[in-house]
């Protein structure tokens, strides 16, 4: 909702399915978040607020930014802990490569198309990432050499400071080329291009993501 206007559209939308279905909304289970400069003194159907709350395991808070760093935090502490149950794995270093890729990084994916990267947290995971896969040796080069494919010398290690906003980006792209999503239509606000001819970001995101 934008406006106190929008909350008398809410509930008939919701006596509306109520209605329809059976179902009805448990109050006690419901809140409201203040986005911006929402008067939190408007009442939305005696739905208490909070300062956060938790959907599909995403931090929400008052801002994007609050809730980028507590939904990262939360991902980064959770990636770190894994790396450190799994560090004593006998594990060569181009399984610890691989056990990065498809198992430490996986809620990292899922969680780079909704929310941007701080630059705390990729700092936190480049130390979680080098010090799992070299396992304390003291013979280590640096990630951009991991990262380079293997015929030049690398390890095809996947560049996650790249990857994670590209992954939002085409997220993004994904959304404007959707008619009748909100992305679509704050781009037309805007007064940017959102026509399948002609999509933004058509030119920065690459097709191949991996």
């Amino acid at each position: 909702m934008t406006t106190p206007i929008d909350i008398t559209k809410l509930q008939k939308a919701i006596h509306c399915f109520e209605a329809a279905s059976g179902a009805s909304v448990n109050i006690q289970k419901s809140r409201a978040i203040a986005f911006g400069s929402w008067e939190k003194s408007i009442e939305i159907m005696n739905i208490p607020y909070h300062d956060t709350a938790t959907i599909l395991g995403f931090q929400i808070k008052n801002t994007i930014g609050e809730s980028a760093l507590a939904s990262w935090t939360k991902t980064t502490a959770n990636i770190r802990a894994q790396a450190q149950e799994a560090y004593c794995r006998m594990l060569t270093l181009d399984k610890r490569i691989q056990f990065v890729h498809e198992y430490l990084m996986a809620r990292a994916w899922y969680l780079s198309q909704i929310y941007p990267l701080p630059d705390v947290c990729v700092r936190q995971l480049n130390t979680t990432i080098s010090c799992f896969v070299w396992k304390g040796d003291i013979f280590r080069v640096p990630p951009s050499t991991l990262y380079r494919p293997k015929k030049e010398g690398g390890w095809d290690l996947t560049n996650f400071p790249a990857k994670s906003p590209a992954l939002l980006l085409y997220r993004m792209r994904q959304q404007v080329m959707k008619q009748g999503t909100i992305t679509s239509a704050w781009m037309r606000t805007w007064g940017l291009n959102v026509k399948g001819a002609n999509p933004p970001f058509r030119d920065v995101i690459p097709e191949n993501l991996e």
